[in-house]
């Protein structure tokens, strides 16, 4: 039920910055043109917002010492998970809102971390490579492709993760 909730798990980010135009809305880019990038405004936004996502790094987390009567509580959430008719219309679970132990919130946000640095992984490049990549297209006249697009995806899919993963 969860996972099908994505509220819980997924956040969007504000856009990325961009020196000149954002997306590019024309065919013709000029040769200066840079990729754009996150600037300190996401981690302002993360600090307000990051730990909404955090439900199932707080499952992951969760040890004995962190809750008195754990089997409890996490059998009365998955009773409001069971009741409603749809996960998208899954009121707020007492996890979400459960004041948490330091160290249970540190291993949380390791969590986090560990996972965002994980998925940025599976990519097989870097940040800097992808960008010299989709500089390269521009360079190259190719900036309305399928190509450029996906390039500009996989750029801007890796910078959340590690804006995610610095933040965390």
């Amino acid at each position: 039920e969860i996972a099908i909730d994505s509220s819980r798990w997924a956040l969007p980010l504000p856009p990325r910055l961009s020196t000149d135009v954002t997306p590019p809305s024309t065919t013709i880019l000029s040769d200066d043109y840079t990729a754009p990038s996150f600037g300190i405004e996401v981690y302002e936004f993360l600090e307000t917002h990051g730990l909404s996502i955090s439900l199932p790094c707080r499952l992951v987390t969760l040890t004995e010492d962190d809750l008195d009567n754990a089997e409890d509580f996490l059998l009365k959430d998955i009773e409001t998970l069971e009741k409603t008719s749809s996960p998208l219309d899954t009121s707020t679970l007492q996890l979400e809102e459960l004041q948490v132990s330091p160290a249970w919130m540190i291993r949380t946000i390791h969590c986090m971390r560990t996972m965002a640095s994980a998925q940025k992984d599976t990519y097989g490049t870097t940040i800097e490579n992808k960008t010299r990549e989709i500089v390269t297209l521009v360079r190259d006249g190719k900036s309305n492709t399928l190509e450029f697009n996906a390039a500009h995806v996989m750029l801007g899919e890796m910078q959340s993760q590690e804006a995610l993963e610095t933040w965390a």
